[in-house]
């Protein structure tokens, strides 16, 4: 899923993008999602339904990727299970538990389908302006503006920024991106 839109790019930049760079500017809007995915190390927002495969390791406990619906668990022999969703106070789960039972160990043998994100289907606006002001930096440096601008790479995209506003954003930006950095085990 994209974080952000042409839309909120222009009105970023206060421009209009010629209709012949739509493309793009997608590419580049989905290339700054996944950038903010690998740097919080976690799909930030996710509306598409998948089924992942973990090992159970015989213990009741199983520990997921960030997962915000959950709407199958299948054992090994294909059997549909109905484990507790931890944390339960929160939208995103990232364990199962059994309660009485343990999942049986082997590799690959627990089957979770679900929307394997942080958040659902909705963007949360800190992470839509994030990528805005990301994606803006690659479309402002596009334009090969030849005022007094700084340049910065962000992944293996070109930046710039005009002023210390738009130096302030990116800053900003890359500390929203911070704060929703997952610390795997």
């Amino acid at each position: 899923m994209d974080y952000t839109s042409e839309a909120l790019i222009e009105k970023y930049l206060v421009i209009t993008i010629d209709a012949s760079y739509a493309a793009q500017v997608a590419l580049w809007v989905t290339a700054m999602s996944r950038f903010m995915d690998k740097k919080a190390n976690t799909i930030l927002v996710e509306d598409t339904e998948t089924t992942r495969k973990y090992d159970g390791d015989g213990r009741n406990t199983l520990l997921i990727d960030p997962c915000h619906t959950i709407t199958a668990v299948e054992s090994p022999n294909g059997t549909s299970i109905t484990p507790l969703e931890y944390p339960a106070n929160e939208d995103s789960k990232t364990s199962l538990v059994l309660d009485g039972s343990c999942f049986t160990q082997g590799l690959q043998n627990v089957e979770v389908t679900g929307k394997f994100g942080r958040f659902a289907d909705i963007v949360p606006t800190d992470i839509e302006y994030a990528c805005t002001v990301l994606a803006s930096a690659i479309v402002y440096n596009s334009m090969n503006q030849k005022d007094d601008i700084t340049s910065e790479t962000v992944g293996k995209y070109s930046v710039s920024f005009k002023g210390a506003r738009e130096r302030a954003d990116y800053k900003q930006a890359l500390d929203i991106i911070s704060s929703y950095k997952r610390i795997a085990v």
